[in-house]
C-alpha cells in the first residue's frame, strides 16, 4: 500500500523502476521440463531483481524479472546462505505491464510459490499473469496451482500458506478481499472467509494461526484507516481502529508475537515522514515509539530519518527491527523503536529494496538496487550477525 500509491507501487518493490542490469543477449536461464520458456526478444534483454525468500539460515531463493516485452520469472538457489547462487530456472513468462512486482515465499525447504502482485493501477493484459505456481522439489520444477487470483498478500507457513486475494483497489472505494488457505503447499486451496471492507490496499503479518492486516488511504479521514487481526486463521475478523494513517507502511510480526508498524507521509523529494508504532497485546493497544512531531501532529518521540520512502519492516523481537527504505538506506533499531540508525557497513543512499526478512536475529537477507555506485548493480545483501557486517555475492 506503502506508498503502494506512490513509488511502493514501482517498487515491492521498487526494483522494477530502476535501471536494470544488462545481460548478454545470448544467454539463457536453465528451464526443466515443467516449466515455460520466454519467447526470443527482439530488444535488449534485462534481468531485474524482482524478490528474495529464506526459510532457514542456509536455504533461500531469489527471483529475476527478464525482460523487456515479455517477462520471464527466473529462480537461482543458494543453499549456503546467500554466499553463492546457482541453478537458474524459469518458473514462467508474462506481461511486462501486466502486474506490481513479482514475488517468491517458500514455507518449507521443498515447497514454495511464484506470483506476480497486484497493484492499485495494474491492469492485466491476460488472466495468466494472476496464476500462482508452486514448486515441491526445492524450486528445480514449477507447476501451477489451481488458485488463479490477483494477490494482495502471501503469508507462508509451515503447515499450512495463506492468500490474500483480490482486485486492485479504485482510489475512493472500499477494497474486498477473500483469505484463502492451502494445507497442502498449494495443490489445493479453500476459502476461509471473505474480510471485512478496506479503505485501500493492505499491509499484513502472520504468526501462526494469528494474522494482522493494515489498510489505510492517507486524507480520508476516520474512515481512511483500520486495523484487521484473527486468531483462527481468518475464519472470523476483528476490526479495529488503526493507530495511524499512511500513504506507504510496514507492518512485521515478531516471533514473540509483538507487532511493529510504521506509518509514511505523503513522500516526496526523497522525504517522508515516519511514525513507529508497536504492540504488545496483539494490536488491541499502540505505543508510539519514534517520530519528528509533524506527521501525526504529536510532539516529537525517539528519532528517525525523515529521509527515504517506506517500504518494507522485519522485526526480530520486541526490541530490535529493521526497516528498508527506498531512496534511502536500511535502518536497524535494538530499542524496542525509539531510536533508529543506519545499518553499519550497508551501501549509502540512494537504494531502492525488493524484500527484507529474517529469519532469527542473526540471518537476515535483503534484496536491493544499489545506486549510489558508478553503475547501479542488484545485489543481494546478507548478515550471519545480526547486522554488524552485510555482504553480498552476485547472482549467477
Amino acid at each position: 500500500m506503502r506508498f503502494r500509491k506512490a513509488l511502493l507501487l514501482c517498487v515491492v518493490l521498487a526494483a522494477s523502476c530502476g535501471h536494470p542490469t544488462t545481460l548478454s543477449p545470448t544467454a539463457s536461464p536453465t528451464t526443466s521440463a515443467s516449466t515455460t520458456t520466454s519467447p526470443s526478444p527482439t530488444t535488449e534483454t534485462t534481468a531485474t531483481l524482482s524478490n528474495v525468500s529464506f526459510v532457514d539460515a542456509l536455504h533461500g531463493w531469489a527471483l529475476e524479472s527478464v525482460c523487456p516485452q515479455h517477462c520471464a520469472l527466473v529462480v537461482a538457489r543458494s543453499e549456503d546462505g546467500g554466499a553463492t547462487w546457482e541453478q537458474k530456472v524459469t518458473v514462467t513468462t508474462i506481461h511486462q505491464s501486466s502486474g506490481g512486482g513479482s514475488r517468491i515465499r517458500f514455507s518449507t525447504q521443498m515447497d514454495g510459490y511464484v506470483f506476480d502482485g497486484a497493484t492499485q493501477g495494474s491492469t492485466p493484459t491476460d488472466q495468466a499473469d494472476f496464476v500462482l505456481h508452486v514448486t515441491h522439489d526445492g524450486g528445480r520444477t514449477w507447476e501451477r496451482s489451481p488458485l488463479i487470483a490477483p494477490i494482495q498478500q502471501f503469508l507462508p507457513g509451515p503447515s499450512e500458506d495463506d492468500a490474500i486475494t483480490g482486485p486492485s483497489c479504485i482510489s475512493g472505494k472500499a477494497c474486498s478481499y477473500s483469505f484463502e488457505a492451502s494445507t497442502d503447499h498449494g495443490r489445493t486451496w479453500h476459502s476461509r472467509s471473505t474480510m471485512p471492507a478496506t479503505p485501500s490496499e493492505i499491509s499484513a503479518a502472520r504468526t501462526g494461526s494469528s494474522v494482522w492486516v493494515y489498510a489505510s488511504e492517507l486524507g480520508a479521514g476516520d474512515k481512511g484507516s483500520t486495523f484487521l487481526s484473527t486468531n483462527d486463521g481468518g475464519l472470523h475478523w476483528a476490526d479495529r481502529a488503526a493507530p495511524c494513517e499512511s500513504s506507504s507502511s510496514g507492518l512485521s510480526a515478531a516471533p514473540d508475537g509483538h507487532l511493529w508498524l510504521v506509518c509514511g507521509s505523503q513522500p516526496g523529494a526523497g522525504q517522508q515522514l515516519k511514525d513507529v508504532y508497536r504492540s504488545d497485546d496483539g494490536g488491541n493497544n499502540w505505543r508510539l515509539m519514534a517520530s519528528d512531531g509533524d506527521f501525526g501532529q504529536t510532539k516529537p518521540v525517539g528519532t528517525i530519518t525523515g529521509g527515504g520512502y517506506v517500504n518494507s519492516l522485519a522485526a526480530v523481537s520486541d526490541s530490535i527491527a529493521w526497516l528498508a527504505l527506498d531512496r534511502g538506506s536500511l535502518l536497524t533499531t535494538t530499542d524496542g523503536g525509539r531510536t533508529w540508525v543506519d545499518a553499519p557497513g550497508f551501501p549509502p543512499p540512494e537504494n531502492f529494496f525488493a524484500g527484507l526478512t529474517f529469519v532469527d536475529e542473526r540471518h537476515g537477507w535483503t534484496a536491493v538496487q544499489v545506486t549510489s555506485e558508478p553503475t547501479p548493480n542488484d545485489r543481494v545483501y546478507r548478515t550471519t550477525d545480526g547486522g554488524k557486517t552485510w555482504r553480498y555475492a552476485a547472482l549467477p
